[in-house]
């Protein structure tokens, strides 16, 4: 992946000028930094508020066990639509390892359909994977989702939340294990700058994080 935008918000003044931009990079690149003020939860509903309507998780909960590359789903109880952005804020970051970790599935899809038509053929198909939390489950998704403007969108997690038919076991494996931890295709990032946001294009860029022993805080 390309190196990650940074776009400088020293003020809200400053932030009212640069929302344009701001979706402008996220519209070409799928993610931006946003290096904004102060750290306090305020300036990132602040800046939240000015890139659309905030849907918060109810639990920021910080593990310091591998995360998976992965997209943001629907939340169950509203069983509204996916996110279109996510983002991150660092509050506290005194942790050994904990790499933030980056997937473009746009470029992804790009390798596979000119590499392996068959596996993008499977990965495209509705019903090949699916989400349950709580024993619900969510709809099921092709993974790679086309929708009506010819846009692409990725559903995709690897745990114990993911369930597939028999058909697309295999592919789905694949997919994890020579393309999304596959080094070429993704981006690293220690999260160590204070009063930056990092925001994410949730129908384009997968997340995850490295293990990691220390403390870390994050708004998101």
């Amino acid at each position: 992946m390309e190196q990650v935008p940074l776009i400088y918000c020293h003020s809200l003044d400053k932030l009212n000028d640069s929302v344009l931009n701001i979706k402008s990079a996220i519209e070409d690149k799928g993610i931006s930094f946003l290096q904004v003020w102060d750290s306090d939860i305020s300036t990132l509903i602040t800046v939240s508020q000015a890139l659309g309507t905030i849907h918060a998780h109810v639990e920021n909960n910080v593990i310091e066990e591998v995360i998976f590359p992965h997209t943001d789903e629907a939340f169950q109880s509203t069983k509204m639509s996916p996110p279109k952005m996510v983002l991150l804020q660092y509050v506290e970051d005194n942790v050994k390892g904990g790499d933030l970790v980056l997937v473009d599935s746009k470029k992804v899809l790009e390798s596979i359909l000119d590499e392996r038509p068959k596996l993008a053929e499977i990965l495209m198909r509705p019903g090949c994977i699916s989400f349950c939390q709580n024993g619900e489950s969510f709809s099921s998704f092709p993974v790679y989702e086309r929708m009506s403007d010819d846009s692409i969108r990725v559903h995709f997690r690897y745990d114990s939340k993911v369930f597939v038919p028999d058909w697309s076991r295999e592919a789905i494996k694949f997919l994890h294990q020579n393309y999304h931890m596959n080094p070429e295709f993704q981006i690293k990032i220690i999260p160590n700058e204070k009063n930056q946001i990092l925001i994410l294009d949730n129908y384009r860029i997968l997340y995850g994080q490295d293990a990691f022993i220390g403390n870390r805080k994050m708004h998101r």
